[in-house]
């Protein structure tokens, strides 16, 4: 798994797990507060993406405020 810091101004930062054949991309949005999720398999075949508002993303996995760190 690696964490990528924007190469540039306004794009969103990413966890990518995976790489070569098949792997998936989640990143976050902060304008829309927002994960966008993606992927791919087979080198080159591309899977359906997902965006998940991240308020939703943290009440279905039970996340609360005090969870997560200052």
């Amino acid at each position: 798994m690696t964490i990528q810091a924007p190469r540039r101004r306004g794009k969103p930062r990413s966890i990518r797990v995976g790489g070569g054949r098949e792997g998936i991309v989640v990143e976050f949005v902060r304008r829309r507060k927002a994960l966008h999720i993606f992927g791919w398999y087979d080198t080159h075949c591309g899977m359906e993406s997902l965006d998940l508002p991240l308020e939703e993303v943290c009440r279905q996995l039970g996340i609360r405020r005090r969870d997560l760190p200052e």
